[in-house]
């Protein structure tokens, strides 16, 4: 297994450096190619209906104006994307507007990659992150990285934290995970007030053997801690470490509300996490 493209939403309206360097500082150990992609922002109906009465060339004229200022915020986004591309001359980039075929989304896009590299909601372009976020994280088919507000360690991905639990989250996040699992010098399995048992965590850590150079499991109370914020502390114990966990959620109707673990390490996490639904 191996990553081969990293997916990277671009914007020329925040600041996206850092989320850009652990794209391709991650690229640069798997020999992956980085795609940047301009997010397109599909019509509403309301927007639609503000058409309502217009003339034929009246419509017209609107939608041209429409194209011409997509086109130029493709530009935009192309033109961030080189900028960052050209500081890592040794890493395959290439850059797709999403307005070169009509009806495509971002998600459309996770199809073909390996994974997508996203910023974290607790920084200053949080907003644009949240929004790529809740459209991502309940459905996209391939794993997510959140990476945090500061710059990627050179050494990204030497150790690999697994926050454990025995759920079926948990599971797909460690096959997700797999090709940073194979790559890392270390790999440390942790579970915090868990039930999970001592014969399943030996299963754990013999399954994780056959791909892994090496394992610890480690069971922790976390004590007065969150949950989440313990995971978010063990992990940054060593530079260049990635939690890896599911993103466990409880279903409503027509609704998801992520559970507080996950919501937790959304909102505060300072360490790259790998999330799978």
């Amino acid at each position: 297994m191996s990553i081969k493209r990293i997916l990277l939403p671009v914007s020329h309206s925040v600041d996206m450096t850092q989320t850009a360097d652990f794209a391709f500082v991650l690229a640069a150990h798997h020999k992956a190619q980085v795609q940047g992609i301009s997010p397109r922002h599909d019509r509403s109906m309301g927007d639609w209906m503000d058409n309502w009465g217009l003339s034929e060339n009246e419509i017209e004229a609107l939608e041209e104006q429409e194209k011409q200022k997509l086109k130029q915020v493709q530009q935009l986004a192309q033109d961030t994307f080189e900028a960052h591309a050209a500081r890592y001359k040794k890493v395959t980039a290439k850059f797709t507007g999403t307005s070169e075929v009509p009806g495509t989304s971002l998600l459309d896009y996770t199809l073909f990659s390996d994974l997508a590299v996203l910023g974290s909601i607790n920084q200053p372009a949080g907003r644009y992150w949240q929004f790529l976020l809740d459209q991502m994280l309940s459905q996209s088919s391939k794993p997510l990285l959140l990476t945090p507000p500061r710059p990627a360690d050179k050494d990204l991905g030497n150790r690999i934290v697994i926050a454990w639990n025995q759920s079926l989250e948990a599971s797909h996040a460690i096959s997700a995970a797999m090709p940073l699992i194979e790559a890392a010098k270390q790999v440390v399995v942790v579970t915090v007030g868990s039930d999970s048992g001592a014969h399943t965590l030996r299963q754990l850590e013999e399954y994780l053997l056959l791909h892994a150079k090496a394992v610890d499991i480690e069971m922790h109370d976390p004590g007065r801690k969150k949950t989440g914020q313990f995971l978010i502390d063990k992990t940054a114990e060593t530079a260049g470490s990635i939690l890896i966990m599911g993103a466990y959620s409880h279903r409503r109707w027509r609704e998801q509300v992520f559970g507080g673990v996950t919501r937790h390490v959304l909102n505060n996490t300072d360490v790259p996490v790998l999330m799978m639904h």
